[in-house]
């Protein structure tokens, strides 16, 4: 599983999502989050530290008894081969 950013003014919205490739996060991204189908770039790749790191910061923030909870739950989706949201922008959510 690799893991890849959609951020800044090429995508809509904010996105963090598990994929096999680029090609299918960027997929995921049009199906799952904004359905704009045009890009002319690709997403940023991240690490799985990085990964793992973001969701936990905004679960400590916003819900501290849920954090570890969250990490075990990005652990367990990254055993599919599914692609999955990991964030997503708050106006989405």
């Amino acid at each position: 599983m690799k893991f890849y950013e959609f951020n800044g003014s090429e995508y809509p919205y904010y996105a963090l999502i598990g994929a096999s490739s680029a090609l299918e996060a960027v997929g995921y991204y049009v199906k799952e989050v904004s359905g704009i189908e045009e890009f002319s770039e690709l997403p940023d790749e991240c690490s799985e530290e990085e990964a793992i790191s973001l969701p936990k910061q905004v679960a400590e923030r916003d819900q501290p008894n849920e954090a570890d909870a969250a990490v075990k739950a990005l652990k367990m989706n990254c055993d599919s081969a599914e692609p999955f949201i990991i964030l997503i922008d708050g106006e989405l959510a």
